[in-house]
């Protein structure tokens, strides 16, 4: 399940709007290096099942594919403050709690 939340960064005081976890049919990772967000369908087509838990991770996060900045997007990665790329967050109680 994921949600939505207003938050703020500890470091730089900087104030946007922060969506966490997957749902149903999509998986949202984030950047390993400087944290944004990228979607995952789930429904889309891959040969064969997944054998274990950690193939399926492997095999999300290779869909996923890099981030423009070099790192790559994790499904276990934090956000990160889009200004300064802090993980110190101050997270707001959930707007928007979607499945």
């Amino acid at each position: 399940m994921g949600s939505q939340c207003k938050a703020s960064c500890k470091e730089c005081g900087h104030r946007f709007t922060l969506n966490e976890g997957g749902g149903l049919s999509f998986e949202q990772l984030h950047c390993e290096k400087c944290g944004c967000a990228k979607t995952v369908n789930l429904y889309q087509s891959e040969p064969g099942l997944p054998s274990s838990a950690d193939d399926w991770k492997k095999r999300i996060e290779a869909r996923a594919g890099s981030c423009r900045c070099g790192g790559k997007h994790r499904l276990g990665a934090r956000p990160r403050c889009p200004k300064c790329g802090s993980l110190r967050l101050d997270r707001g109680e959930p707007t928007l709690c979607y499945d």
